[in-house]
């Protein structure tokens, strides 16, 4: 059976799979030989978020530039690793630098990219020529931007002048990752330019991913991407320097990516959600609709959670006194427990209320960070033989207190009457010693009882359509005292009277 090829690409990650395995005495000769037979790198369902989004790598590089490839180079270089000195087979590649978009370094740099170590230099020296070969050139004729370290500790060689580190393999989902190419499922640090002859200005652009058999690869213009880069630049100058703000912001670009990702690939987001809530008609304010216990830190810096758009000024946000806790499960009292909620702000009648809900984890909070935004829906469903229900807000209107609409707050009004037809309520009033309901059409409350319901959830007020004086298109009760008074906040139930 014909063999069929492996990108070139994927031969580079199988190099490297075999090149790790051996420097870490994984495998056997035998092993090693069907490894090189099979040319396919197994794969491992594991847990993947997408690559460093470009704000992570702008904020983790203080050298970003725009290079020309001049030569790259394989060798070996000794240094001190965390199992002691060992010998790492490295790619140079020398650049020509054609404008620095962040930090500054000369116009000749070579950066360093460094392979698997190994126990002894040989070891190294043997890998070196199938690293080399599997290395994908197709992008070497082409400008590219590079992101760039000054420095790693376990390569000496970069420490010197005008050179570079560039990366090293990396894990990814446990497969070896070059961690730089735009291949890279990891880290992709060095972007080609999307076309060989493309004129240098801010309108150049640049991949940002490998091109796809059918359809356009993405790209960024070269003005785009020197936006972005101030933007990040912006964001760290905002803040106090602190090791709480750098990592605020770290984190918050690293979870904006793996969301974006997640979203791209047919997710809903890398947070849970729960959009949907329910609750019942008529509770008094501050009943909960959702609780969830939470941790903040000793000094007490905990989550920010807001409410916006829609119906959100009919709900808000509490949180109870923290309680000290052992979070890490030591011992030791190292946070703060406290529970968050969002609690109605009146009660309410039914029907479905939409708003945003805003969640800022404690840790994002120093940056004004990552913030979970998704809309909620409060379905609201009244009592069994409930006819209509309404908000009911009034105001002075001469010497009534009424809401209609022209004067406070009545609504919904329109809803079904009794026959099943239309009905609508037009004004709710007190004046003069008596409460009235202007509805129409006539007889659409019949055999029914109209509630007030007060803020903390009481009935105050109950009056059975079967007792009032029914004049032209509206209701009318006597009453010993005025029920409600101008700015109430008030609900009205319309329910079916008891037999």
């Amino acid at each position: 059976m014909r063999k069929r090829m492996l990108p070139r690409a994927m031969m580079f990650m199988a190099v490297l799979m075999t090149a790790v395995l051996l420097g870490c005495g994984l495998l056997s000769d035998n092993e090693q030989a069907a490894e090189e037979s099979a040319g396919t790198i197994a794969s491992v369902p594991v847990s993947y978020s997408g690559p460093t989004s470009l704000e992570e790598r702008i904020l983790a590089s203080p050298v970003i530039a725009r290079v020309r490839l001049d030569s790259v180079t394989s060798t070996v270089e000794p240094g001190t690793t965390y199992q002691g000195l060992k010998y790492l087979a490295t790619l140079e590649f020398s650049f020509s630098v054609l404008e620095y978009l962040k930090g500054i370094g000369a116009d000749d740099i070579v950066a360093v990219w460094a392979a698997p170590f190994f126990d002894t230099q040989q070891e190294a020296e043997a890998a070196l020529p199938a690293l080399a070969a599997a290395r994908d050139t197709q992008w070497d004729s082409r400008e590219a931007i590079v992101f760039l370290q000054h420095s790693v500790s376990y390569l000496p060689s970069t420490q010197q002048a005008g050179r570079f580190f560039l990366s090293g393999v990396h894990e990814v989902a446990s497969v070896p990752d070059d961690y730089y190419s735009l291949a890279s499922r990891g880290n992709k640090l060095w972007l080609p330019a999307a076309a060989a002859e493309q004129a240098s200005s801010d309108q150049q652009r640049f991949l940002l991913d490998v091109p796809p058999a059918t359809g356009t690869a993405p790209t960024i213009t070269l003005g785009e991407l020197k936006t972005r880069i101030v933007g990040v630049a912006a964001k760290v100058a905002a803040g106090d320097g602190s090791e709480e703000y750098m990592e605020c912001v770290r984190r918050t670009y690293q979870y904006e990516g793996d969301n974006q990702y997640d979203v791209e690939t047919g997710g809903d987001g890398i947070f849970f959600r729960r959009p949907d809530h329910e609750l019942g008609s008529g509770l008094a304010a501050s009943s909960v609709v959702y609780e969830a216990m939470a941790y903040a830190s000793l000094q007490n810096v905990r989550a920010e959670i807001w409410l916006d758009g829609g119906d959100a000024g009919l709900f808000g946000v509490e949180f109870s006194d923290g309680v000290p806790s052992d979070f890490s499960g030591d011992g030791e009292t190292d946070s703060i427990l406290y529970a968050q909620q969002v609690m109605t702000a009146r009660p309410l009648p039914a029907g479905a209320y939409r708003f945003h809900y805003n969640d800022r984890e404690a840790h994002f909070v120093f940056c004004d960070g990552w913030t979970v935004r998704y809309e909620w829906t409060v379905t609201v469903t009244p009592p069994e033989g409930t006819l209509h229900e309404m908000f009911f807000d009034p105001d002075t209107d001469g010497t009534a207190v009424a809401a209609d609409s022209s004067n406070g707050v009545l609504k919904p009004t329109a809803f079904t009457g009794v026959d099943g037809g239309s009905a609508t309520v037009q004004r709710i009033a007190y004046e003069a010693g008596a409460v009235t309901l202007e509805v129409t059409p006539d007889g659409a409350l019949a055999g029914q009882v109209v509630d007030v319901i007060e803020l903390e959830g009481s009935v105050s007020l109950s009056l059975a359509a079967a007792d009032a004086d029914a004049g032209d298109g509206g209701l009318r009760w006597p009453v010993a005292s005025q029920p409600w008074e101008d700015g109430d906040t008030l609900m009205v139930r319309i329910r079916q009277a008891a037999e």
